[in-house]
């Protein structure tokens, strides 16, 4: 048997070529598989979070529309708010022009304008109780006419005003319709 060296060490270096050769498509192969399940997962990933971001973008439209309903309303409140005040001021001037039926000391009223027409009896009967009624002036109220003035002697003190009259006391304490 005759052994030819040459051709084994031709051989040998091709096999281990062929063994490299294969051990490098194998790990190809393998990474290959690893990359594909590894894109798949990622794919899957990415499925989900598209959904969840599709979720949160439909909550965020959800939450938008609650918001601008909530500012709507805000203002429409805001709207209300300055209504009422508006209508509570009328209110306000309107009950300040209306006639009263309590009168006060160093004050001028009006009979039918600032005050009620009618009888009105002094809290206080004292000597000190002064009183005075003149022909209503619209300009300067107390300048009109004098029709008649008083003063508490002791007894109940107690005035008839008509309308078109001005009224004013001083130390009387106040004043009461009493008819």
């Amino acid at each position: 048997m005759e052994f030819h060296l040459p051709a084994n060490r031709l051989l040998l270096p091709l096999i281990g070529a062929s063994m490299i050769a294969t051990a490098a498509i194998a790990a190809t192969i393998t990474l290959w598989a690893t990359s594909e399940a590894r894109t798949a997962q990622l794919e899957v990933q990415l499925q989900l979070d598209r959904d969840r971001a599709d979720r949160l973008v439909e909550q965020l439209a959800e939450y938008e529309d609650q918001d601008a309903g909530l500012r709507a309303r805000e203002q429409a409140l805001a709207a209300r708010e300055a209504e009422v005040q508006a209508r509570e001021q009328a209110v306000a001037a309107a009950e300040a022009a209306l006639p009263v039926t309590t009168l006060e000391d160093d004050r001028w009223y009006t009979a039918g304008t600032s005050m009620m027409p009618g009888m009105y009896e002094a809290a206080s009967s004292e000597a000190s109780c002064t009183w005075s009624i003149s022909v209503a002036d619209p300009d300067e109220p107390g300048a009109g006419a004098l029709i008649e003035t008083g003063r508490g002697a002791g007894w109940p003190v107690s005035v008839v005003v008509e309308a078109g009259q001005d009224f004013a006391s001083t130390g009387c304490v106040g004043w009461s319709r009493v008819g």
